[in-house]
């Protein structure tokens, strides 16, 4: 109840996940109500304890965030090139 509060108040989304395997967090935040923009990063967890950085890599990103039938389906349907959100969100309203 707490973190539903959270967003509804500040907008905000924030999820972790965290793999044992490979010592590896995958971070999702975003301002969903101001910009309505999110990012998704992997952070691992360093010897003196704090969170970094894993990569930036372009291909294990879309890997996280295409982990959906419905969400590979619309990143087919998004226009080339630059885009707003709300083009965007009326190309995969289909599909989502």
């Amino acid at each position: 109840m707490g973190s539903s509060h959270f967003v509804n108040s500040c907008g905000s989304l924030w999820g972790i996940e965290r793999n044992i395997q490979t010592n590896r967090t995958d971070f999702l935040g975003g301002t969903q109500r101001l910009t309505g923009e999110q990012s998704l990063a992997v952070l691992e967890k360093g010897d003196d304890g704090r969170l970094r950085l894993v990569t930036d890599d372009w291909e294990e990103s879309r890997f996280l965030v295409l982990n959906k039938d419905a969400r590979r389906a619309a990143w087919e349907l998004l226009p080339q090139g630059r885009f707003s959100y709300s083009k965007a969100e009326r190309a995969v309203k289909s599909v989502m």
